[in-house]
């Protein structure tokens, strides 16, 4: 079984980077991520030169589709909810049972990863 079954679109937005505050010169780098029914995200750790992942919820047409950061821990989001994550924070999205899940996540990084 794969780690991750979802439509992904990575992006790198100059625009956004120049509005905030960034002494550390980090990258902002962006993604929306699509999950249809049974698409899920199996347990992992971000990238290690990921420093922050933030993810914000943008429909709640859909059920299943959790982000969970202990096992059978739930976490509700709501659209616009944003969670921010540490680097190293185990965590996963569970399959989708209905509908489609649209997320937007951001993570702050040294470098810009796929």
């Amino acid at each position: 079984q794969s780690i991750r079954k979802s439509k992904s679109y990575l992006f790198r937005d100059e625009v956004i980077e120049s509005k905030f505050h960034n002494p550390n010169n980090l990258l902002f780098q962006l993604q929306i991520t699509e999950y249809n029914v049974g698409d899920h995200y199996t347990w992992h750790r971000d990238s290690l030169n990921r420093l922050e992942t933030y993810v914000v919820i943008l429909n709640t047409e859909f059920e299943g589709g959790y982000l969970q950061l202990k096992e059978d821990e739930n976490i509700s989001l709501d659209i616009g909810d944003c969670l921010k994550l540490e680097k190293n924070i185990l965590h996963r999205v569970t399959p989708i049972t209905k509908g489609i899940r649209y997320s937007l996540v951001v993570w702050l990084s040294k470098e810009f990863n796929v």
